[in-house]
């Protein structure tokens, strides 16, 4: 299996339902993948690129701090495959007795990411293939052969990270203590 980094380039909201959709972008190529995410894995992935402390009910910040507190670290998060329109991906952890590969949820493997400062990378076949379904729904939809895949996401960063605050902070209670 040959891998590639990605990184977190933004975030946007699916116009259909209203999800946060993290797209994942593998920079010399611009191929892009996008991961459908609930709200409290966007709220902690978000806290996560802006460097705040995440909430003691995040997934990825419990198992961070466990990770930190067993004197390891996070060799690297891999979107491994796809399995019925989900991400499947394991956190390879470096501890007391060799690496270590553990399952988890695609969102909480880009948020560990994150967090550690481990590469994310994803499995090429599998980029590659998404990218072009995504390349050829744009141009289904747009009845022409060769569109952007973000061509429809004419907002500025900017803008798409203040509509993705607005619709957490609609969704999500504030967990910070008074």
């Amino acid at each position: 299996m040959s891998v590639v980094a990605v990184r977190v380039a933004h975030f946007t909201l699916d116009p259909r339902d209203g999800r946060a959709v993290v797209l994942l972008v593998h920079e010399p190529s611009q191929r892009v993948l996008p991961l459908w995410i609930d709200d409290d894995a966007a709220a902690a992935l978000a806290s996560a690129l802006r460097g705040d402390r995440l909430t003691s009910s995040s997934t990825a910040a419990l198992l961070w701090a466990a990770v930190q507190a067993c004197g390891g670290g996070i060799e690297r998060c891999e979107l491994t495959a796809e399995m019925g329109g989900v991400l499947q991906a394991v956190v390879v952890v470096e501890g007391a007795f060799g690496p270590a590969e553990l399952p988890a949820r695609a969102s909480v493997a880009a948020t560990l990411a994150v967090l550690s400062g481990a590469p994310l990378v994803v499995d090429d076949l599998l980029l590659s293939a998404v990218h072009s379904l995504l390349v050829e729904a744009a141009a289904r939809q747009r009845g022409q052969k060769d569109v952007a895949v973000d061509a429809p996401l004419l907002q500025t960063t900017s803008e798409r990270w203040n509509q993705l605050l607005e619709h957490l902070r609609e969704k999500i209670v504030d967990e910070r203590p008074s």
